[in-house]
């Protein structure tokens, strides 16, 4: 509102009435809703964001007095990866409400939801093509056309239960990973991870203050599609922006938040190294406990 004229703009908008700013993002959620007929359809790609934060909780709110939201279709972090986008985001498919509707989300019907793992991973933006390259791409096209099948499956009221949300667990947050793993721990189909390994304790070598540090050390990552390994060499005093690194050994369990859903982010360090975002890493004695963890964390059925 800082320029002439933005006012008189954002006053057309319900989501930037009375704001001092909105994002264009959100707006353009209420414009498309003056183009679409009663019971038409939206899709767009949305910001993760937006579907779970608190502080966007009222556009949630403004964009189910607008529209019944129908499906939800989480894509993984590096489905943007060409354009270097690397923020979770999810196709989120809308239906305008009818006048004889109302804006009631208890009288909505279920919600279509899945968690790509594939798509969009499967084009890198290196232009040299690598091993794996042609079976990944096999899978985001198997992918893409398992989601396709099973929302019009959904549509015609024959769809997966595992894959169908009830309405009511989407009042807070409309976010894949929130919603639908709420399925399938109802449904017994997810071990608790407890029942394999026990949360890492860290004390001494295990831990480094980066202010004080001086040694170059390895720096272990893990990627969005799940994969881990060490991935450069760093000053920890001068090149990390993290207080504190902490040691992943061979083997153990790491977990982090940025894939899709809470068994996907779960993988085994495939070798040592640091690690500034501390998610949380776990052990166990044997090795076989580790794997089936890890085996069971990353099978399609879990």
């Amino acid at each position: 509102r800082s320029k002439e004229g933005d006012a008189r703009i954002l006053d057309q908008y319900v989501t930037a009435t009375g704001r001092p700013s909105a994002l264009a993002k959100l707006m353009f959620f209420e414009m498309y809703h003056h183009y679409l007929k009663p019971g038409g359809r939206l899709i767009s790609v949305i910001d993760d964001g937006f579907l779970t934060g608190g502080n966007f909780t009222w556009f949630r709110d403004e964009l189910r007095r607008l529209y019944t939201v129908r499906a939800v279709i989480s894509l993984p972090g590096d489905a943007f990866q060409r354009s270097e986008a690397r923020v979770k985001t999810s196709f989120i498919v809308l239906e305008k409400r009818r006048p004889t509707e109302g804006s009631e989300i208890k009288s909505d019907p279920s919600v279509y939801m899945y968690p790509c793992r594939y798509v969009g991973i499967d084009d890198p933006k290196r232009r040299r093509w690598m091993p794996g390259d042609d079976e990944l791409r096999e899978k985001a096209m198997a992918e893409v056309e398992t989601v396709v099948q099973g929302y019009r499956r959904f549509l015609d009221g024959a769809g997966d239960p595992a894959h169908i949300v009830p309405v009511n667990r989407t009042e807070n947050r409309l976010d894949v990973k929130h919603c639908l793993i709420g399925n399938w721990r109802h449904s017994g189909s997810q071990p608790p991870l407890s029942d394999f390994v026990e949360p890492k304790a860290f004390a001494g070598d295990d831990v480094i203050e980066c202010q004080f540090h001086e040694k170059p050390e390895q720096l272990f990552t893990v990627r969005y599609d799940g994969t881990a390994a060490a991935d450069r060499t760093i000053l920890p005093r001068t090149e990390t922006e993290y207080p504190q690194l902490f040691r992943v050994r061979e083997g153990e369990l790491v977990i982090s938040n940025h894939c899709g859903d809470l068994w996907q982010r779960r993988c085994c360090a495939a070798e040592s190294g640091w690690t500034g975002r501390f998610q949380g890493i776990h052990r166990s004695e044997g090795q076989t406990r580790i794997r089936c963890a890890c085996g069971v964390g990353r099978s399609p059925f879990s």
